[in-house]
């Protein structure tokens, strides 16, 4: 016998499946905006690549990560944690990689105003997504304890030196609360204190062409459970699929 809790939850479920699959298949303008969480939103259009075999886009993924950063956030203020995660946007890396002597400085400004905490000391880990040339998603972490940082490609490809060389250098600006020195791409010796670990070749492979931008969602979510990237595989990220829908139409993640 169901006891009432049981019941609850299956009624949820059920009115949460009713209510994806009404924004998936069901009739209404492409960009109406179906949830919002913040400064970022969700089109229907949007929502709707979330469906098997669509190729997810930055509105999907940069409202989930927002929903991971808060819950999180929320966690660890609560439980008295001082290690956390931070997830950037998909916006974050070609902003900064864009930007040159100067502009990098003021660039790393501006988001460290947007994420005071970066310079509290509490960071753990800093994830962040790249769009590659608009048909590809894959990602870095930091790891600013052990000054590590490690390249996730589901496809198995490489990652940028430039990118390495601008995210050590947007660390060591935030971490030092000054300007970095641009010396060039090899000369600064900051660089020699981090590592760089391409992992793309041995794990996280998709056997498809859309479910590169899930699988950096998962991996986020993995990176706020605590490194758990064993369960990241493709057959893991079928239903994923499922969990971000009902995340974004829930509020809830964690």
């Amino acid at each position: 016998m169901l006891l009432f809790d049981d019941l609850r939850q299956l009624a949820t479920e059920t009115m949460n499946k009713f209510r994806r699959d009404r924004l998936w298949y069901g009739e209404g303008h492409p960009q109406e905006v179906v949830c919002r969480y913040g400064t970022q939103t969700v089109t229907r259009d949007s929502f709707k690549r979330l469906k098997p075999g669509n190729w997810l886009n930055d509105e999907v993924i940069n409202a989930f990560l927002y929903l991971l950063q808060a819950q999180q956030d929320e966690h660890v203020f609560d439980q008295g944690n001082r290690a956390m995660t931070l997830f950037l946007n998909t916006f974050f890396l070609e902003k900064l990689c864009s930007s040159q002597g100067e502009n990098f400085d003021n660039t790393v400004t501006w988001w460290s105003r947007r994420r005071p905490v970066v310079t509290s000391g509490m960071v753990k880990h800093i994830f962040v997504p790249q769009n590659l040339n608009n048909n590809h998603w894959v990602c870095y972490l930091m790891d600013v304890e052990r000054r590590q940082i490690t390249y996730w490609d589901s496809l198995g490809g490489s990652g940028c030196k430039k990118i390495f060389d601008s995210l050590v250098r947007y660390w060591d600006m935030l971490e030092n609360h000054t300007k970095v020195v641009h010396h060039g791409t090899t000369g600064n010796v900051i660089l020699v204190n981090w590592k760089y670990v391409d992992d793309s070749s041995s794990t996280f492979r998709q056997s498809n062409s859309d479910d590169c931008g899930v699988f950096v969602c998962a991996l986020a979510m993995a990176t706020a459970l605590g490194n758990e990237y064993a369960s990241v595989t493709q057959s893991y990220i079928s239903t994923f699929r499922e969990k971000i829908a009902e995340a974004l139409m829930t509020g809830t993640i964690l």
